[in-house]
C-alpha cells in the first residue's frame, strides 16, 4: 500500500502515551507543585501513586524507580490521566480521541514544562501506542494472521506466542515492539486476539534541547508508529478497515 491511511474504521488503540523524563534545577516538592497546578486540567481528580510513600533518596539510589510517576490526576470523565514524578511526566489517552485532537494535548504538555520548570533539560521521550485488536472488528484471528511470519528452523511457529524485537529508524528514534497473544497479555479487556504495543522513544544519551526539537521529534515519532504498526497488516486488512 503506497499510502497509509489517516483514519480506520475502529482502531485498536487502548492506550496512548506520551512519557517525558527530565532534569532541572527545582527543588522536586515544587515542582510537583508546578505541574499539578495548571489550568488545563483543573478539576481533574488527583491520587497519590504506591511510590510516592518511597524517600526520595530511596528512589534516586534505584534505577528501576528514578523515573515512576508519584502522583496521578485522572479527567473527570475517565478518558484521560496524567501522572507526574520527581522527573517525569507522562500523558494518557485511555479513550484514544485520534491524533488530530491528541497531539494538541501533548504540545500544551511540552510548553507547560518549558514555562514552568526553571533549568529543564528532557532526557527521554517515548511516544507509546498500546493496540488490542479483535477478530470481529479487525479481522486478526490470532497472530498468524498478522503480516509476520517466525520460523524455528523451517518451522513456523504458532500461538500462543510473545515476541519482542527492537528496530532503530533515526538517531532519534528506536522502537521496541510488542506482539502478543491474550495469554501473555494482562488486561481488563476482554475478546481480543492479539496485541501490538509499539513504543517509539529517544535512544539513551539523548538531551532533547529545546521545545521545537520536541515537536519535531513527536511528529517523526508519531509517523514512525504508523509505518511500524500498519507494516504488520496485509494488504487487503488494512483495505477492509480504513475510511474512504
Amino acid at each position: 500500500m503506497s499510502k497509509l491511511p489517516s483514519k480506520l474504521r475502529a482502531d485498536g488503540v487502548v492506550e496512548a502515551i506520551l512519557e517525558i523524563r527530565f532534569e532541572s534545577s527545582e527543588i522536586p516538592e515544587l515542582l510537583l507543585g508546578k505541574i499539578v497546578d495548571f489550568p488545563a486540567w483543573k478539576g481533574w481528580v488527583p491520587s497519590r501513586l504506591p511510590l510516592s510513600d518511597i524517600p526520595l533518596p530511596i528512589r534516586r539510589a534505584d534505577k528501576n524507580l528514578q523515573h515512576q510517576p508519584l502522583l496521578q490526576l485522572s479527567s473527570p470523565d475517565g478518558n484521560e490521566a496524567l501522572k507526574v514524578g520527581d522527573n517525569v511526566v507522562s500523558r494518557h489517552a485511555l479513550t484514544y480521541p485520534g491524533w488530530t485532537a491528541f497531539e494538541p494535548r501533548l504540545l500544551e504538555t511540552f510548553r507547560l514544562l518549558y514555562d514552568r520548570i526553571p533549568g529543564l533539560s528532557v532526557t527521554r521521550l517515548g511516544l507509546r501506542y498500546v493496540n488490542l485488536l479483535h477478530p470481529d472488528i479487525h479481522m486478526i484471528e490470532d497472530v498468524n494472521a498478522l503480516n509476520l511470519t517466525i520460523l524455528v528452523g523451517d518451522n513456523r511457529l504458532t500461538p500462543p506466542l510473545n515476541l519482542n524485537y527492537r528496530r532503530k529508524t533515526t538517531d532519534w528514534h528506536e522502537t521496541m515492539i510488542r506482539i502478543a497473544s491474550p495469554e501473555f497479555v494482562t488486561s481488563a479487556h476482554q475478546g481480543f486476539s492479539t496485541l501490538i504495543d509499539i513504543d517509539v522513544y529517544t535512544p539513551d544519551g539523548t538531551v532533547v534541547p529545546d521545545y521545537g526539537t520536541c515537536v519535531g521529534w513527536l511528529n517523526d515519532a508519531h509517523a514512525i508508529l504508523k509505518d511500524h504498526f500498519f507494516e504488520l497488516l496485509h494488504d487487503e486488512t488494512i483495505e477492509a478497515l480504513k475510511v474512504d
